[in-house]
């Protein structure tokens, strides 16, 4: 084997190396579902991106990606950096933060915002019941993400 194969297995062997790869696919995952609902998908921006190891709800090791996005608004301007955190083994979807929380599924079918609740056709206590769902999961990812900071 050369030395530069064998170096290159051993620098994929490298749990570094195995860091970098997983935080660059959360990142690239996180960053579509995201882009999903936004009104200028193509404007997103990340930014102080960072893997974590944390203990779901469930008691679970898994791996939260944590950072900051930004993205155009309908007037074309920068909204502003919100938190998220992303977890796609049990959480299945990116929690985001800025005046309110927001909620991003997988699937697009179990999302949640604050907003909806202004919404008079919207059940509340279905809003209720999905946040409800969701604060365990903030609990037992806020702390990891923000001591990694």
């Amino acid at each position: 084997m050369s030395w530069k194969l064998g170096g290159a297995i051993a620098l994929a062997l490298t749990p570094g190396w195995a860091l970098a790869q997983n935080s660059d696919a959360m990142a690239k995952n996180a960053s579509k579902l995201i882009a999903a609902r936004l009104v200028d998908p193509d404007s997103i921006v990340l930014r102080n991106t960072r893997v974590v190891s944390a203990t779901s709800p469930s008691g679970a090791a898994v791996t939260v990606l944590c950072g900051e996005y930004n993205a155009r608004n309908r007037l074309g301007g920068y909204a502003g950096f919100r938190s998220f955190i992303y977890e796609p083994a049990e959480m299945q979807g990116v929690m985001a933060f800025g005046e309110d929380m927001t909620f991003m599924s997988a699937d697009g079918r179990s999302d949640y915002s604050a907003d909806a609740i202004k919404n008079l056709s919207v059940d509340p206590n279905k809003v209720m019941a999905r946040f409800e769902q969701l604060t365990p999961y903030l609990r037992a990812y806020w702390d990891p993400c923000r001591k990694a900071a």
